[in-house]
């Protein structure tokens, strides 16, 4: 995906926050702020069917979001403007129990004592090539490269072809996904078969 990472929670209903930081980054050169954020809180996708297992959207914010409500085996797609294509990311649950024992835990860098982890490590990474959604065939995964399948397989999207690739794939506009594939999102493939740069940059709010 160009702009979701995408994991499943497993907190065993312990009162958990995911500590998201980003190590590589490569696609989109105009990053700025902070490369430590927070999974927030989560919102369930309306669209999904009741035969489906949940799906829940998480903007990253600045400070951690310390929930046991993460649902079941359903995945959460984070976004926000520090998601950006050709990058690589390290995500941590941290036990609000680790806090309480050492306060440092919770700031944004993680200055402080070693924190103790109960879920491993997860590495997450966007796709290699801004504008790259699919490989040779519709059904394929994204092939590093940006060519009219690419193209095509955001037109179906936004057609809601039954067919298409997920809106995760396909919601490339704008500098926060807004999980709605329309004709901003064809352009912005477009340009990138034009081998126009990426457009957003990686702004941050929260205090250095």
């Amino acid at each position: 995906m160009n702009r979701y990472l995408a994991f499943v929670p497993q907190t065993g209903g312990r009162f958990a926050a995911y500590r998201v930081r980003r190590s590589v980054s490569g696609d989109a050169p105009n990053l700025t702020g902070q490369s430590t954020m927070w999974v927030g809180p989560p919102h369930d996708d309306p669209a999904v069917s009741p035969a489906e297992l949940p799906r829940q959207y998480a903007r990253l914010q600045c400070g951690p979001y310390y929930t046991a409500d993460w649902k079941g085996d359903g995945v959460v797609y984070v976004h926000g403007p520090e998601v950006v294509p050709g990058a690589t990311y390290v995500v941590d649950a941290i036990d609000v129990a680790c806090v309480q024992s050492n306060p440092l835990v919770a700031l944004p860098r993680g200055f402080g004592r070693p924190l103790s982890y109960f879920s491993p490590t997860l590495l997450l990474a966007t796709v290699s090539r801004w504008g790259d959604v699919v490989g040779a065939e519709s059904i394929d995964p994204p092939d590093g490269r940006v060519d009219m399948m690419d193209v095509a397989a955001v037109v179906d999207r936004f057609a809601n072809n039954p067919q298409a690739v997920s809106i995760q794939r396909a919601d490339l506009h704008p500098a926060v996904p807004d999980q709605v594939v329309d004709f901003r999102d064809v352009s912005l493939v477009l340009d990138a078969l034009q081998r126009r740069p990426y457009p957003f940059e990686s702004r941050s709010t929260c205090p250095k």
